[in-house]
């Protein structure tokens, strides 16, 4: 095995607001129509030719997608790292997959779209992502998803927001996305399409935060509990939901050490980040001693 590449190359992670999802016979077709945020820091991973071996901080890495096109691609290897737990809600999955299909494409000079398209089907076909690797991969900001389908078949739309703006969130619990597809599939159908149309009519963060609590409201993420705890500071706060088990609360700026406080009293340890872009894949058209 090759020495491992030093540099450690950050990727942004995503969580959705809102979304509908979209199914086809053909798994790169199969995808979402939503909206979502890009958040770094998300996580960071290195690569170098291997056997298909894959770490997640160092141990074994639980994330079937990622240990599926691993395997079948065979001859990489790629170490993972994050903070952030699989099966809240920050698209870990998505990430991790398309970590170890980029590293392939990086690697054997293969076009980075059709990698990605294979991080997709990977994710399709084991009910853990409909929309993230595309939102990832090509999102900035606020990202639409105007289409669904992978890389080279769906459509995304991109905002970028202030520099200045932050995302605070709490891990409230675990839930897989395939627990999810499974046990909400009516509710994301009904409301994630009226999301769309409500969205429509205010396209910007004040629009999508007012969407994305509202659909987190109905399809039953967002309790009444959390809910009332939110009363206290929401004049200290932009807008706020939930997204399987994690929420979301973007701050307004000069409140965001008061609200930290807050929502580490009231739900425990809280995380911030800055709004992520896709300048990652940009600054790594070239890497030294492995691209040419």
């Amino acid at each position: 095995m090759n020495e491992l590449h030093d540099e450690l190359i950050a990727m942004p992670v995503h969580i959705t607001g809102f979304f509908k999802p979209h199914y086809s016979d053909n798994p790169a077709y199969t995808g979402s129509i939503g909206a979502g945020l890009l958040l770094s820091p998300g996580i960071t991973f290195r690569f170098s030719l291997g056997n298909g071996g894959l770490k997640l901080n160092g141990g074994k890495c639980e994330v079937k997608p990622a240990n599926h096109l691993s395997t079948k691609l065979k001859k990489t290897f790629v170490e993972v790292f994050t903070s952030l737990k699989p099966g809240v809600g920050y698209a870990i999955s998505a990430a991790t997959t398309l970590a170890v299909a980029l590293s392939y494409a990086w690697l054997f000079n293969i076009p980075e779209k059709r990698m990605a398209l294979m991080a997709h089907i990977s994710e399709v076909e084991h009910r853990t992502g409909l929309g993230d690797v595309i939102s990832i991969f090509e999102g900035s900001g606020l990202v639409i998803r105007e289409k669904a389908g992978g890389p080279g078949i769906g459509k995304t739309r991109s905002y970028n927001l202030p520099i200045n703006t932050s995302v605070i969130t709490v891990d409230i619990g675990t839930m897989s996305t395939e627990t999810m597809l499974s046990t909400l599939s009516s509710h994301l159908e009904t409301y994630g399409q009226k999301a769309l149309r409500i969205f429509e009519n205010q396209p910007s963060l004040e629009g999508f935060l007012e969407t994305s609590r509202w659909f987190s409201e109905k399809v039953g993420f967002l309790t009444p509990d959390i809910n009332e705890k939110l009363r206290t500071i929401k004049n200290m706060i932009i807008g706020f939901y939930v997204k399987k088990k994690v929420l979301v609360i973007v701050p307004e700026t000069q409140f965001i050490e008061e609200v930290m406080e807050y929502l580490e009293t009231e739900f425990g340890k809280a995380r911030i980040f800055k709004m992520g872009d896709n300048s990652w894949r940009k600054s790594l058209k070239v890497i030294p001693g492995i691209i040419h």
